[in-house]
């Protein structure tokens, strides 16, 4: 939901009040890749509380899949998100809105993909993840700010 409201949730809205039509495919289309980029973020802020959500029986997404299944999808992630960039932008109308950003997108999702794997192949169990938030959180600029930037 974090992510739905983050991205769609926000684009939509604002193309709507501008006079757009919500069956034109360009917010669903420039979202797509800023909800995918928020989702790392979400997943892995949940780690933390990993110990007392578990105990608690709360269904979270990273008791569900455990602490090595949620740095899993957090990896595989970013390159979902580059990936449909790269779909979405070589789309009529979608290409001017993230610009050539994508392309200084994909070496920090390498470098927040590394930083995952360290975390992985170091630590096993809940705690501080400063070292894993801040590639995690400074990744959605590339897809909120910058077309948002373009686009103004």
């Amino acid at each position: 939901m974090v992510a739905l409201a983050h991205s769609i949730g926000i684009v939509l809205p604002g193309y709507l009040l501008q006079g757009g039509d919500w069956h034109d495919p360009l917010p669903w289309l420039v979202s797509l890749p800023l909800g995918l980029a928020v989702l790392p973020a979400i997943i892995l802020s949940g780690i933390p509380d990993y110990d007392a959500d578990a105990t608690d029986g709360k269904n979270t997404l990273v008791v569900k899949l455990g602490i090595r299944g949620a740095l899993g999808a957090a990896t595989f992630l970013p390159i979902l998100t580059i990936a449909a960039a790269l779909v979405c932008r070589q789309l009529p109308g979608v290409a001017g809105a993230h610009g050539y950003s994508i392309y200084l997108a994909e070496p920090h999702a390498a470098w927040l993909i590394w930083q995952l794997a360290k975390y992985l192949r170091y630590r096993r169990a809940a705690g501080r993840i400063t070292g894993l938030m801040v590639p995690a959180l400074t990744f959605i600029l590339w897809f909120g700010a910058i077309p948002l930037i373009r686009l103004w």
